[in-house]
């Protein structure tokens, strides 16, 4: 017994897949021509008016029209996720799966709270007392996850840090330079040896460093390493140094000779960091000869100690996990343990910020997914 939703209201999203399955040279030449499928689903939508809905066999009408994906309010909106429990989702054709048996894909909104092997078979326990058992497992639930991997499946753990965070120094960046932000390169040193420098935008804040580029440094720095802030990257020292000489000289024939030493630096760094570094090479009155040697130094070489990295909530990524030699680089099976495919974070992969952590979570699944459901 069930019933229907009295005049519900989707907006529909979809995209195509071709089936690698169908082999025949018409299907191929025509079935793979996404232009014209689309071309057609547009003209269809476009057109709208009613139209069967199929859910195995017909079910109802609807009544179709254009609109823009995700304009409309939903009356769900901002409610978070909405557990329905175990859904079904479609069935898995002979000719979409390579195999001559039907399929069932189910869709279960619901946390995994454990997993477990036995006889060749996993059974997979859910939050709400759910448990269910499957004859494949796509391991895509992050690097967090991958030490209870390792020790369920006997597989090789590379050790484990989280990355892509701000990084905590000594001496921590005076108060107000807190909420500062500025371009520059960012260059870290280990043992004495350089191991990393990129460009990009810093953000001070009171317990050390944070921005796109200290936390693509995160990835290579450890406590006690050497951070440095090149603030003019676009110039050499002797150039620098002999800039920074003609504007002291101006600034000590102005009228206000303290006023101009203390904004000797405007319009070039950003001016709360400008304020704190005059104020370290002239003193808060500006009335100190300007040190120019020092000011320069500053300038291309502001110098931090490492002491750690801001982890837990605000590390984006985790370094280390199920090391890549165990998984098959096409399916991301691991041989050892029939019908597992591990993808993702789980795995001993990570990037730069950018988009490539995701990009690898997202690609790394897709062809997870795709050979778990042949193989």
């Amino acid at each position: 017994v069930y019933t229907y939703l009295i005049e519900p209201v989707y907006e529909v999203r979809a995209h195509f897949i071709p089936n690698p399955y169908r082999t025949e040279p018409d299907l191929i030449a025509d079935g793979q021509n996404e232009h014209k499928h689309h071309n057609i689903a547009r003209r269809m939508v476009e057109k709208g008016g009613r139209r069967d809905i199929y859910l195995g066999t017909r079910e109802c009408q609807a009544y179709l029209e254009p609109c823009v994906y995700g304009q409309a309010e939903s009356c769900y909106q901002g409610s978070g996720t909405v557990d329905l429990g175990m859904m079904f989702h479609s069935f898995a054709y002979p000719d979409e799966t390579g195999r001559d048996e039907l399929g069932v894909r189910l869709w279960i909104e619901s946390r995994v709270s454990s997993v477990a092997r036995s006889a060749g078979r996993w059974t997979v326990e859910l939050e709400d007392g759910q448990t269910f058992e499957a004859d494949k497992v796509v391991w895509c639930a992050g690097g967090q996850s991958a030490g209870l991997l390792a020790n369920l499946c006997d597989l090789e753990l590379c050790s484990q840090m989280r990355v892509l965070c701000p990084i905590e120094t000594s001496p921590k960046p005076a108060r107000d330079l807190d909420g500062a932000r500025f371009t520059c390169r960012v260059s870290v040193e280990h043992a004495g040896e350089p191991v990393f420098s990129e460009m990009g935008e810093v953000l001070m804040r009171k317990y050390g460093v944070s921005g796109i580029v200290v936390f693509d440094a995160s990835r290579y720095a450890h406590s006690g390493d050497r951070l440095s802030i090149d603030l003019a990257p676009e110039m050499g020292e002797d150039e620098l140094r002999r800039d920074l000489l003609r504007r002291v000289e101006a600034a000590e024939a102005s009228g206000d000779v303290a006023f101009a030493r203390l904004h000797l630096l405007d319009g070039t760094v950003q001016p709360k960091v400008a304020a704190h570094l005059m104020e370290r090479v002239c003193g808060r009155a500006g009335d100190r000869p300007c040190d120019v040697d020092r000011l320069c130094g500053l300038l291309k070489r502001w110098e931090f100690r490492v002491e750690s990295l801001m982890e837990g909530d605000q590390a984006q990524v985790t370094r280390g996990g199920i090391a890549t030699s165990q998984v098959d680089p096409l399916t991301f099976a691991y041989a050892d343990v029939p019908g597992l495919f591990i993808c993702g974070e789980a795995l001993d992969v990570d990037g730069m910020c950018g988009g490539l952590n995701l990009a690898w979570a997202w690609v790394s699944g897709m062809h997870a997914g795709r050979a778990s459901a042949v193989s």
